[in-house]
């Protein structure tokens, strides 16, 4: 009996596929974009397996009112929060309607992958707590622009971290590699099963769906965590499991992406080394006319020799002091000078 292919073609997923632009960080040039010069995330599962561990609470891209056409948004959310959780220990939300707007979302239509990149790594993002996606959250609400107090909280996010995303390579062997560093950003047919068998296949048709690769088979079939449930119904207690589905190994990918932070590294306040000079001399004051004075409880006195500004200078940094016998029997000996 031969097997009946079942199509249930995701209408509403809202991501415009494109090649790589020329200024893209790739791994992988074949597929487009220049050589990344980023340093990849370390490997932290040295057999691709061990994401689905980390997923987080599940969140669909549509409540009770409307599809906010934010694959892309979700995806990419989905992957940061697996990357805090993993190597940071920090277990977060983010709120896909924040960058859905900086990411030009439309209604209808949706956004690129390149985007919803740009939407973070420039604008930053907020928890969901602080810009919620409920089931009661109007279109209109979604799509107005945040409160500039919510943009400057985003904001905020960039300061602590580096987002970096690049393209990597689209076919399943790539894909696997890059499941030893991180979760990967898909795009891809949604979606058509035998019937049955619980198993997907992209059936010759063209990407229109972003999902986040998380794990593989054996016989190397693609499993990801989608923002769809299985059953494509919206309800409050959905479990993680119903967003999991797996990929044929034939299935063709319209992109792959990666994402992942770095702690910002902000020198040190007040700690280079004009910042402690200057904070080291600070009794030391030259007055409008060049002349110098040692200023102290209010009180001043004017450095007009060697004896004065060695005394001021030993004032401000302090100097070792040695009993005048123990100097007494060091032997004298030129250091400067002629």
């Amino acid at each position: 009996m031969k097997k009946k292919i079942v199509i249930k073609k995701i209408t509403k997923s809202g991501v415009i596929v494109e090649p790589p632009k020329p200024e893209n960080y790739s791994t992988d040039l074949s597929v487009g974009g220049i050589a990344t010069p980023l340093i990849p995330p370390t490997i932290i599962f040295p057999d691709g397996h061990g994401h689905l561990k980390y997923q987080g609470k599940p969140e669909m891209q549509f409540n009770r009112q409307f599809d906010s056409y934010s694959c892309v948004i979700f995806t990419i959310a989905k992957a940061v929060c697996y990357n805090l959780k993993e190597r940071y220990n920090i277990d977060t939300s983010v709120s896909e309607m924040f960058n859905a707007y900086f990411a030009g979302v439309r209604q209808g239509v949706g956004t690129t992958i390149n985007n919803g990149m740009e939407s973070f790594r420039t604008h930053g993002w907020v928890k969901d707590e602080d810009y919620p996606f409920t089931a009661e959250t109007t279109l209109r609400q979604f799509q107005q622009c945040p409160p500039i107090s919510i943009i400057n909280k985003a904001s905020g996010e960039l300061t602590k971290w580096k987002f970096n995303w690049e393209v990597i390579g689209k076919d399943h062997d790539s894909i696997i590699d890059a499941f030893k560093r991180t979760v990967v950003v898909l795009t891809g047919f949604a979606w058509a099963s035998y019937y049955g068998e619980g198993v997907y296949f992209d059936y010759n048709n063209p990407a229109n769906h972003a999902f986040l690769g998380a794990d593989y088979k054996d016989n190397k079939n693609i499993i990801v965590d989608d923002s769809y449930p299985r059953d494509n119904r919206y309800d409050d207690d959905s479990t993680p499991d119903e967003f999991i589905k797996e990929l044929d190994k034939s299935f063709k990918f319209g992109s792959a992406h990666r994402v992942w932070l770095t702690p910002v590294l902000l020198p040190p306040k007040n700690n280079s080394l004009m910042n402690i000079i200057n904070c080291m001399f600070n009794k030391i004051t030259r007055s409008t006319t060049g002349a110098l004075y040692f200023v102290k409880d209010g009180k001043k006195q004017k450095i007009e020799n060697v004896l004065a500004l060695a005394g001021s200078i030993i004032d401000e940094v302090g100097c070792k002091t040695m009993k005048d016998e123990d100097i007494a029997k060091l032997p004298d000996f030129q250091f400067f000078g002629k």
